[in-house]
């Protein structure tokens, strides 16, 4: 994702990659042989129509032996489905629990957890916190709802209530809105939270 709201984490991702690549090189890694990658840069924009199309001609044409892409789950299941299908492993920073099951999950190879992990991981932090009710904002695409998911699946352990949840858009500059439905979910205890803050 090298424009779009994830940008930012597109492009930390190839320029780690880069570096990686680079120093390899330097150092003679692969005896005989040098990581080319020049050619098979490319904007996916988060969304998996254009992921799996670059996925396929970086495949078919440039014969790449491992693809990294994908801020957004929703764009790396679809590049991780090509990909699976010709061979080739990929490595991405998406969270989707989706990503690390079954047939998909041999050909993928993520740099954070997953939804299984980060979702309880949440949950143990608001109860530490002493919150036993709480509303979820979450981001409208695979990831977001695999998060949201999770957590209603492993709240009951935590013995934690959600009481609503809200969807907010990929790339929304603000969330005024849906904050204030998440606030109308349960106001007494929004009251609490804000004279607590202050």
């Amino acid at each position: 994702d090298l424009t779009g709201p994830h940008a930012e984490a597109g492009r930390s991702q190839r320029d780690a990659l880069k570096m990686v690549f680079d120093e390899a090189n330097e150092k003679g890694l692969i005896p005989g042989h040098k990581i080319e990658y020049a050619n098979t840069l490319g904007d996916e924009r988060a969304d998996p129509d254009k992921s799996t199309s670059l996925a396929k001609r970086f495949m078919e044409v440039d014969n790449v032996l491992l693809i990294s892409c994908c801020s957004t789950s929703g764009a790396a299941l679809a590049v991780v489905k090509a990909a699976s299908e010709a061979g080739v492993p990929v490595t991405g920073h998406a969270y989707s629990s989706l990503l690390h099951k079954g047939e998909l999950g041999k050909w993928y190879f993520a740099s954070g957890s997953n939804n299984d992990e980060l979702g309880p991981a949440w949950l143990e932090l608001v109860k530490r916190d002493g919150y036993m009710k709480v509303a979820i904002g979450w981001v409208n695409y695979a990831w977001g709802r695999d998060a949201k998911d999770s957590i209603y699946q492993n709240a009951s352990k935590y013995g934690v209530s959600i009481i609503g949840d809200v969807p907010i858009e990929m790339g929304a500059s603000e969330a005024t809105a849906e904050v204030q439905k998440l606030k109308a979910m349960n106001p007494e205890m929004y009251r609490q939270f804000d004279q607590s803050m202050q």
